[in-house]
């Protein structure tokens, strides 16, 4: 089990821990993909990331954090692990000693270090840990590299018109589960797999590495697919150094595409560049750049009758989080308004759900956030009733959480069959919906 926080700081914290349990410093080699550490383990690095929960929640205290205590508290008690009444001193010191590192503030690191010595009994990796932050936090504060185009058609590529398509989104966990799901969807062949962004916790160089290039190479091997990834929060939360690796490893040229034949035009966006904000959490409005924008208005003018797809990692509107206290992300709308009507449907992800909306605000939307995050029966939070979707496709249960899914897109010239799938611990699969995106009005 994995625990989230949309907090570029502390998330970068879970990786710089994370990297040290596993590997230590990074190589430049390819490696073969381990599995992450989840807080629900037993030994040394299980104890270590619950430690590092603990504090990382208590750091948050102003936010609604009582679900990952009850999570923490159930399962110390189901799997028999030694309960932490306090926050890890250790990770706690070691994290206030980076910041002083970061603000060059000698009088304060002598102090954290003084403190550390009089813990005595801090495990060496804490100081590795540390480093890696250290340089992560300043990568993080550099401007993102976003690329953006210098010809209007830059970034479109040709689509074959019949072939198969897989999307799936908040995949990269790294942990068992995106393994399997990701075994699940290699057996429908597809000829392009898009995942929707976020690459856990911070998408680090070691997390795009290890947690989705090498498991999509374990996975797929000689018959590796087309493969595009969007950029999530989390993929910005260490400056996009990891992303920007990873695209250039699987030839993706921007953080935006376009993939079109004559009858379908699949539209990758980037709404993760503008939201890397520390207290954003439930209410950032990402947009898309200006320039991205004009982009995407002219793939869409000038389709040449080709439907359109598009694809981000956030949401237009939510039926379970609030956008900045209301179910719209207004600013994403005013941008997209006089598009809506021209558009087939919109794929997103950011909340790990499936939800396939009705129409709504002249969009057929559908949420496929449900890739491999660990999503815990009861903690999806309170359904908001003003936007209308289809209550009756659920995710199914598997041992205590929410099963996770993917959709296979079969394109056969006009025609564009979407098919909905959840895929068990085992990699059984139950499809959970179908329809035709041609239908759509």
């Amino acid at each position: 089990m994995l625990v989230q926080f949309r907090d570029p700081s502390l998330s970068l914290w879970q990786s710089s821990l994370d990297q040290v349990l596993h590997q230590g410093a990074t190589s430049a080699a390819p490696h073969p993909w381990t599995p992450r550490t989840g807080i629900d383990e037993k030994g040394f690095a299980g104890d270590l990331m619950r430690e590092a929960t603990r504090h990382c929640t208590a750091l948050l205290g102003h936010l609604q954090t009582s679900k990952v205590w009850e999570a923490l508290h159930d399962l110390e008690v189901r799997l028999n692990l030694t309960s932490i009444d306090s926050v890890s001193d250790c990770s706690s010191a070691y994290l206030k000693l980076a910041a002083a590192v970061l603000n060059n503030d000698s009088a304060a690191e002598a102090t954290y270090r003084a403190e550390l010595t009089r813990f005595g009994n801090c495990d060496p990796r804490y100081v590795e840990a540390m480093n890696n932050y250290v340089d992560y936090y300043k990568l993080a504060h550099k401007p993102i590299p976003y690329r953006s185009w210098n010809a209007i058609s830059d970034y479109v590529e040709e689509l074959r018109e019949s072939c198969t398509i897989a999307l799936i989104g908040d995949w990269g966990t790294g942990q068992e589960p995106a393994k399997t799901v990701l075994q699940c969807v290699a057996r429908h062949k597809p000829e392009i797999v898009i995942h929707l962004g976020d690459i856990y916790y911070s998408g680090t160089r070691y997390e795009a590495d290890n947690y989705f290039m090498s498991l999509v190479r374990l996975v797929f091997g000689a018959t590796m697919p087309k493969v595009l990834t969007l950029s999530g929060n989390h993929d910005m939360y260490s400056g996009g150094v990891g992303y920007y690796w990873l695209l250039d490893k699987i030839k993706q040229k921007a953080s935006f595409f376009c993939l079109r034949n004559k009858f379908w035009q699949f539209i990758g966006l980037d709404t993760g560049v503008n939201d890397y904000d520390p207290f954003s959490v439930n209410t950032s409005t990402p947009t898309l750049k200006a320039t991205e924008l004009e982009w995407l208005e002219d793939k869409v003018t000038n389709s040449a009758g080709a439907r359109t797809v598009i694809m981000s990692h956030h949401p237009l509107f939510s039926v379970y989080e609030r956008i900045n206290s209301q179910p719209v992300n207004d600013p994403l709308h005013r941008q997209f308004k006089d598009l809506l009507t021209r558009i087939t449907a919109w794929y997103w992800a950011h909340e790990h759900n499936l939800v396939v909306y009705k129409e709504y605000l002249d969009i057929h939307a559908r949420c496929i956030g449900h890739g491999a995050f660990p999503v815990a029966i009861g903690e999806l939070g309170t359904v908001h009733t003003d936007v209308p979707y289809f209550e009756s496709i659920l995710l199914g249960q598997d041992n205590g959480y929410y099963k996770h899914g993917y959709v296979i897109v079969e394109l056969q010239s006009h025609q564009a069959r979407a098919n909905y799938y959840e895929c068990d611990s085992v990699g059984g699969e139950h499809q959970l919906y179908s329809e035709q995106l041609e239908q759509l009005p």
